[in-house]
């Protein structure tokens, strides 16, 4: 074992969750003047870059030779919309671990409260150098056994929505919209199984350069992107209900990653109303002239008061 491999005793880290602060920012809100959902995907994602650093999971010299985690699946759930200058907390652990695979379990909480903003649980795959599944580390996998024990015996922390859904805040401010606060869905949702049905509302796209992550494919958070900009298409075109467009909020979205998307890939994007709840749309991302997809998700939404600041008309 190298010194960036040293390792705390597990009895530590069952005590102490990955933990990392942060304070929301203007650029990162959209036309609601909240935070949208990409923007929670990358703040989780940002946390677990951080956690492959941290010397007590003993990964540093093994990413340096090549390692390194790929998502294989994701679901999140946004509990409150809130705007910039939030201070937050994410407290991160893992909750499984096989033999190539982790589970990690997200929670966003306001620091000023400790009220839950949003929750998340990612499922990642080890890979090696050849971009193929190898067997996690010995102690990697120990610590994450040890977490997801502790997680089990020390529930994360539960959603207690306050009685009316928009609470504090100015309706016209961008410093404090008001907060919208969600009654919660649950993680337990499965994505899409299946071709996209005939009939489905599609939309194509372009991969650009600019979207290329570290590992040279469409990052994570930029496919639910992709499905957001479709269902948006969709409701403007008249496929879906004029609500399931513009000015709704995204509270729940998982997704499965299949296959990655490089720079020059033609896709089109399927999507479609899930049979028994309004507020739900399917999606199944194909490359041009490929019937696998490769990437599904469900996005559940709920309505939203708007843009906070509507374009002006002749500039």
């Amino acid at each position: 074992m190298s010194a960036n491999e040293t390792a705390l005793p597990l009895g530590d880290l069952l005590m102490r969750p990955f933990e990392e602060r942060l304070v929301t920012r203007g650029y990162e809100t959209d036309y609601t003047g909240t935070i949208p959902m990409p923007i929670v995907f990358r703040f989780f994602e940002h946390k677990r870059w951080l956690m492959m650093r941290d010397p007590r999971l003993g990964i540093i010299d093994h990413v340096h030779a090549g390692h390194f985690f790929v998502v294989r699946e994701q679901t999140i759930e946004i509990l409150r919309h809130l705007g910039q200058g939030v201070a937050l907390v994410i407290r991160t652990r893992f909750d499984q671990a096989g033999r190539s695979t982790l589970g990690v379990s997200h929670e966003l909480l306001r620091a000023s409260d400790g009220a839950l903003v949003a929750r998340a649980h990612v499922t990642g795959v080890w890979i090696g150098p050849n971009r193929r599944m190898v067997r996690l580390p010995d102690h990697l996998r120990d610590v994450a056994r040890a977490q997801a024990a502790e997680l089990r015996a020390h529930p994360p922390t539960p959603h207690r929505p306050t009685a009316q859904p928009h609470d504090r805040g100015l309706a016209t401010s961008f410093f404090e919209p008001p907060e919208v606060v969600h009654p919660g869905l649950g993680l337990d949702v499965t994505p899409p199984a299946g071709p996209p049905p005939p009939g489905a509302f599609t939309h194509d796209v372009v991969v650009p350069p600019r979207e290329l992550d570290i590992f040279s494919h469409v990052n994570a958070a930029t496919w639910l992107a992709y499905c957001d900009d479709a269902r948006h298409a969709g409701a403007a075109a008249g496929a879906f209900p004029a609500e399931l467009g513009h000015g709704g909020y995204n509270v729940r979205s998982v997704i499965l990653y299949k296959r990655e998307a490089v720079v020059g890939d033609r896709l089109t994007v399927h999507a479609w109303r899930i049979a028994g709840d309004d507020r739900a749309v399917a999606f199944a991302i194909l490359r041009r002239g490929d019937p696998d997809p490769l990437c599904v998700t469900r996005i559940d939404t709920e309505p939203g008061a708007g843009a906070i600041s509507p374009p002006l008309s002749g500039i």
